[in-house]
């Protein structure tokens, strides 16, 4: 189907060479196009980097294009560089023709337009175009009918799988943290074992629910800290039957419910069903490992957080038992450390879910922060639903912070397009020695102690006997961190213990005063981190998801 409709638009467009500059095809949702086609013709290639971007359309041309064959006009570049920058940005022209027409649905009784063609040409191609339209309407109209059946389906599968992952947020945060990691892993893992993006998407939507049914498990059982009675092993089993009730009857589910309940099974048949290897689906495989991977490293209510070597170790022993998939588990050993040293040396664009907060900052103005929503992904192309209402125009670049699982990842990109209350943005390639990059506002008191330089334990370091003050922590980073004080106390590349207790957990960050400053009546201490232990640094990035989770639900 794809490489139908690319072989017919590409060979449309060779025959409106050479006065043919540009064409695009997008598909039309709701309220915005999706470009799914985008040709140049400058360079005579098909250019991927635009391909899944939103943009809108001013409605008196959609009236026009919806109650004329097409729509055709010659323009001055200016007027359109800004909105649709992507389309005039390179061309030399001051001035020169669009021509816009609907694809409309194959269906004889249904008159509804799917998608439109646009073609920016240097003398008026009308004519010309129709005719080539004419040969080719049935063929493309019916391969983008079925094209833009399967993608609203996907589009709104996932929107729908958000609404549900949002309930899980506001009832049980602890659970929509973890099913919101195991969806990352179980895409990076599907990703690294070679899958493609629609594999990678199915089963990501796959592990979002598999833990939905806990919310019928009662908080007492769920949060006990200690082990389960066999009663209460039998009650929280039923989590993975629940979901069945949750998609009774929703065709669009049957198979993501197979596939995400039996994510407790064992090759060797010692699971929650009784399956065995060759029963449980390869889907499933990859789900069942991605939870035992966070299950370890992060923990649980009955259960302490694993290093990522210890975490390794226990996925190992779990192998030579014969209870996990081998194959996968050398994917995992092989590409889950990079991913969480931050190497990460795989393609993660696609890892990006629909349930992922995003922060987009003007690189040059940094005021400017836009709150929003990932709602798809296409490669390297990104569009996110605005939660504020701030600006930033066409073109400019931004840092894009993004929840990855409980990680905060920060990208480079750049605005390439925007509709109503969406933007589109293209994320760049070449992420290999990016810095992590996630801070939050936080008001806490924090234990300031001065160190030397050859206190490296920071366990055995006693705060009473080291010089400690008092302050108050303004920004919690996962470099570096800001605190205030009504005094001048400390001087720049003094060591230093930061110690406060978050969630029920100590945290100690070893670190040096940067730089300080004086505003506002208070002295604000500028502290970056130096290098600590794994464990440490996730009880860093777990205090600042757990904040922002918080500050979502609004809790203060």
């Amino acid at each position: 189907m794809r490489d139908t409709i690319l072989r017919i638009l590409v060979d449309f467009s060779k025959n409106l060479k050479p006065k043919l500059i540009k064409s695009s095809m997008a598909l039309k949702f709701d309220n915005f196009y999706y470009q799914y086609f985008f040709y140049d013709g400058l360079s005579n290639s098909f250019k991927e980097d635009f391909s899944g971007l939103h943009f809108d359309i001013d409605s008196n041309i959609e009236e026009i294009i919806n109650n004329e064959e097409y729509y055709n006009v010659k323009i001055k570049k200016e007027s359109y560089s800004d909105k649709y920058w992507w389309l005039f940005n390179d061309l030399e022209l001051d001035e020169v023709y669009i021509f816009i027409k609907n694809i409309y649905s194959p269906l004889l009784n249904l008159r509804e337009p799917i998608s439109i063609v646009i073609l920016i040409s240097e003398t008026d191609i009308s004519e010309e175009a129709e005719s080539l339209f004419n040969e080719i309407y049935i063929e493309i109209s019916d391969s983008i009918y079925e094209l833009s059946k399967s993608m609203k389906k996907n589009l709104h599968q996932a929107l729908y799988l958000n609404s549900f992952a949002r309930m899980l947020e506001s009832i049980d945060p602890l659970t929509y943290n973890h099913s919101l990691r195991v969806a990352d892993l179980a895409t990076i893992l599907t990703r690294a074992a070679g899958y493609d993006d629609e594999k990678a998407f199915f089963i990501r939507n796959c592990a979002l629910i598999h833990d939905l049914g806990k919310i019928w498990i009662p908080k007492d059982i769920l949060y006990k800290g200690v082990k389960l009675t066999h009663e209460e092993e039998k009650i929280y089993q039923t989590h993975t039957d629940k979901l069945e009730t949750i998609f009774s009857g929703n065709i669009f589910m049957s198979e993501m419910v197979k596939i995400a309940k039996y994510h407790h099974e064992y090759n060797d048949g010692t699971g929650y069903y009784g399956l065995k290897e060759k029963d449980i689906p390869y889907e499933t495989k990859i789900i069942i490992i991605s939870n035992l991977f966070d299950h370890y490293l992060n923990g649980s209510p009955r259960e302490e957080p694993k290093s990522l070597e210890i975490t390794i170790k226990e996925l190992e022993s779990l192998v030579n038992k014969n209870k996990i998939d081998p194959d996968l588990f050398n994917i995992v050993k092989t590409v889950f450390p990079d991913f969480f040293s931050g190497i990460q040396n795989i393609n993660l664009f696609s890892s990006i879910g629909f349930t992922s907060n995003v922060f987009i900052q003007d690189v040059y103005n940094k005021d400017i922060i836009i709150h929003g929503n990932i709602i798809d992904t296409f490669g390297n192309i990104i569009n996110v639903s605005t939660v504020t209402p701030a600006e930033i125009k066409n073109g400019s670049e931004v840092s894009v912070q993004c929840n990855m699982g409980g990680l905060m990842e920060n990208y480079r990109a750049k605005i390439i397009s925007k509709s109503t209350n969406t933007y589109t943005l293209i994320l760049e390639k070449d992420i290999s020695n990016k810095e992590k990059f996630v801070k939050i506002m936080w008001s806490k008191s924090i234990i300031i102690t001065k160190i030397s330089d050859f206190e490296r334990d920071m366990d055995s370091i006693d705060l009473y006997k080291n010089i400690s003050f008092k302050g108050e922590m303004r920004i919690l980073g996962a470099s570096h961190l800001i605190f205030a004080s009504d005094k001048e106390i400390l001087s720049t590349n003094e060591k230093v213990l930061i110690t406060f207790e978050a969630f029920g957990e100590i945290l100690k960050i070893p670190g040096y005063i940067k730089d300080v400053k004086f505003e506002l009546s208070k002295y604000k201490y500028y502290v970056d981190y130096f290098d600590m232990s794994e464990k440490n640094r996730s009880l860093i990035f777990r205090s600042i998801f757990k904040k922002q989770i918080e500050l979502k639900m609004g809790i203060r």
